[in-house]
């Protein structure tokens, strides 16, 4: 019997339905409140993201809508919605019944002379969604079809447009206002190639305009403080549907991208923090302070402060001062600190996880095109590194950059790369595991 639920993808023809097992391999997650998919199909990885509805080519980086409805027949089909009557808009100038927001969305709606509440479009409701989330007074509405200028007051949920030239007022309301994603974690991509998580105050307005399924988000940002004196406001857009940040000034543009904390607390648990003892021997953090600092690590992007409690150390509280990579107690001792790769993701937490594979093996590309394997150190910490979901690493004390969505290896001295390969052994084929169970008893 064939499943009720299709899933389907977008071509330039239509609509496409996924094989069986990728469909089921989406209900499932889907079902399991997953934020998104990974399924292989066609010789390509494709994320399939179920809040956007939308998969994207691991290799070209192309986007496809995707959606999910009942089976022909296995429902009947829905009936088709009443035309809208667009007469009612003519004295409305700004509504536009094609391009609404999302029905998961937040909507803007302005009532007409009928006494109905239509909601703007998709633009409008975008520019003054960002509006009540800075708390501005008023907005300015753009240029309107019928004449006149226009501002919305939109300190409130329930409140007024306004006619500039005639004063005339018109109400506006706020509806359907949805909960910030708390799930989701926003980053940015730095100069280094580095993701950087946003600030608290960013993330929140990101978190909410993207539950809000908004066409972008405005923030601000204010630069270092020098002699005293703040630098200039730099203001920047997101927007979701290309996820990239703009800055509207400058134009400089940086990729974005939405990860889980689930996802970003296995990359954190590839590293491990180490104080240094008075006779130059390191010591490594316990696993709630390591994951403290971890934490806030990635949250202050490497730079500040950090106050916390080391019951190692028998004081109440240290502070971890991250610029310095240094931490002082209130009595005066300082040590040295540092954040290397774990030698397990999850011994930093105090549990147990996979093992290393013994027959997992990492090569490097030599001078003539061939492959040379790695030291078995170095095979074990990439392995577990990349076990652990980490896109980039350091090897030989940070003279190697690797980078494991390339598959490349990066020498900083001379900047010369050279290609990696993952060697894993085939599992034996049952009869001869069988057989080697029945010779060890």
């Amino acid at each position: 019997m064939p499943d009720p639920l299709v899933w389907e993808y977008q071509t330039s023809k239509g609509w496409k339905e996924y094989s069986a097992s990728i469909s089921r391999q989406l209900q499932k997650s889907y079902d399991d409140g997953a934020a998104f998919c990974v399924v292989e199909r066609d010789s390509d990885f494709w994320v399939i993201e179920f809040s956007d509805m939308e998969q994207c080519s691991s290799k070209d980086q192309h986007t496809r809508k995707v959606r999910c409805t009942p089976r022909q027949d296995t429902a009947p089909a829905a009936p088709a919605p009443a035309p809208f009557d667009k007469s009612s808009l003519a004295s409305v100038a700004g509504l536009d019944a094609v391009d609404q927001n999302p029905p998961d969305g937040v909507r803007w709606e302005c009532q007409a002379d009928d006494g109905r509440f239509v909601p703007y479009g998709r633009e409008i409701t975008a520019l003054l969604e960002n509006a009540f989330m800075h708390k501005r007074p008023k907005t300015q509405l753009p240029g309107e079809a019928g004449g006149g200028t226009y501002y919305v007051e939109t300190l409130e949920e329930v409140t007024w447009r306004c006619n500039q030239d005639t004063r005339r007022k018109r109400r506006v309301r706020r509806v359907n206002g949805q909960p910030p994603d708390l799930g989701l974690l926003w980053q940015w991509l730095d100069e280094d190639g580095q993701w950087r998580t946003y600030d608290a105050a960013t993330l929140a307005l990101v978190q909410r305009a993207h539950a809000n399924r908004l066409l972008y988000v405005d923030f601000e940002k204010t630069g270092t403080v020098v002699g005293g004196q703040a630098a200039d406001v730099a203001r920047y857009r997101l927007t979701f549907k290309t996820k990239m940040q703009e800055n509207t000034s400058t134009g400089s543009r940086r990729p974005v991208r939405k990860t889980t904390s689930r996802a970003l607390a296995q990359a954190q648990a590839a590293q491990r923090w180490e104080w240094e003892g008075a006779c130059g021997s390191w010591h490594r953090f316990s696993g709630k302070a390591n994951d403290a600092l971890n934490l806030m690590y990635t949250m202050q992007q490497g730079t500040g402060t950090f106050r916390l409690k080391l019951e190692e150390l028998g004081v109440a509280q240290l502070v971890a001062d991250f610029g310095a990579m240094e931490m002082a107690s209130d009595g005066g001792a300082c040590h040295r600190i540092r954040r290397v790769p774990a030698s397990s993701p999850y011994q930093a937490r105090g549990e147990e996880g996979p093992a290393v594979p013994p027959d997992t093996m990492w090569m490097c590309q030599d001078g003539e095109g061939g492959y040379m394997s790695l030291t078995p150190e170095q095979s074990a910490e990439l392995e577990l590194l990349f076990q652990a979901g980490e896109k980039r690493a350091d090897l030989s004390n940070g003279i190697h950059a690797v980078d494991f969505e390339k598959m490349t290896r990066t020498n900083r001295t001379n900047r010369q790369f050279r290609r990696l390969k993952r060697v894993a052994a085939e599992p034996p084929p049952p009869a001869t595991a069988a057989a080697a169970n029945r010779g060890a008893r």
